[in-house]
């Protein structure tokens, strides 16, 4: 975004793959660029020139890249939140090439994530990656050098969910933006929500899906160990709980 604090160059790595664009992540050197043969976003190219070396992955090049604003209020979200909270472990529904899992790895500068654990199916469908499995994140992770534990539990969060052990100081849900999966994946990430952590809801307002924001409003009125404590309409939405110390939820009749 304009302004940014952190002094990065912001652009939007223009790689049309499927029809899709190969979405960047930023760091503190520079931006990273997508491989517009096949997405892969683990290397680093020259903020001025944005170029870069073929991609390690499959030997392609780097998209061509423009100077544009980050086009999702997701990702200063997420960074803005993680600089200033700290957290140790992290949940991530929905996390497809891994930008916004890399938004968070970059944004915890100290190192301060010691537990990972990641829910996708990695198929083709809902806007999915369609690889099949999750080495590419792996593979990102140790870009990244990414040294904690991360679990992956590749199906639908609907199967999966349920199964992720302990607790998280931050969770995103990123995955199913139907109605009845959106309110499973916030009603069963509530339950492995530490208390004082926070779960961030993306695309409340995306065109596609606007009937999300009063999910998450109703979630918070159901839950009153629940704060709603940051929502914005810019590009497609996000919101931000908070959970509170742990009283019984109040349901409405």
């Amino acid at each position: 975004m304009p302004g940014s604090s952190s002094g990065t160059l912001l652009v939007v790595v223009q790689g049309a793959v499927g029809g899709q664009l190969a979405a960047p992540y930023y760091t503190e050197k520079g931006l990273t660029m997508g491989c517009k043969v096949c997405r892969y976003l683990g290397w680093i190219a020259n903020p001025k020139t944005r170029q870069a070396d073929p991609c390690p992955e499959c030997g392609g090049r780097a998209a061509p890249g423009m100077p544009m604003h980050e086009d999702t209020i997701l990702y200063p979200t997420l960074r803005k939140y993680v600089r200033e909270t700290s957290p140790e472990s992290y949940l991530e529904i929905g996390t497809r090439e891994g930008a916004s899992l890399a938004t968070v790895i970059v944004a915890d500068t100290d190192r301060h994530i010691k537990r990972l654990a990641i829910v996708d199916p990695w198929g083709g469908d809902f806007g999915g990656s369609g690889r099949g499995n999750h080495l590419h994140i792996e593979r990102l992770l140790a870009d990244l050098k990414y040294t904690g534990e991360a679990l992956f539990y590749d199906d639908y969060s609907r199967h999966v969910l349920k199964k992720v052990r302990g607790c998280f100081d931050l969770i995103l849900v990123d995955g199913d933006h139907s109605a009845p999966g959106c309110l499973f994946d916030m009603t069963t990430s509530i339950e492995k929500l530490c208390v004082g952590g926070l779960m961030i809801i993306d695309d409340v307002t995306h065109p596609e899906h606007s009937y999300l924001m009063d999910v998450v409003e109703k979630f918070c009125l159901e839950h009153s160990d629940i704060t709603m404590i940051y929502a914005s309409t810019e590009y497609s939405g996000v919101a931000v709980l908070q959970k509170n110390k742990k009283v019984e939820s109040v349901k409405n009749v």
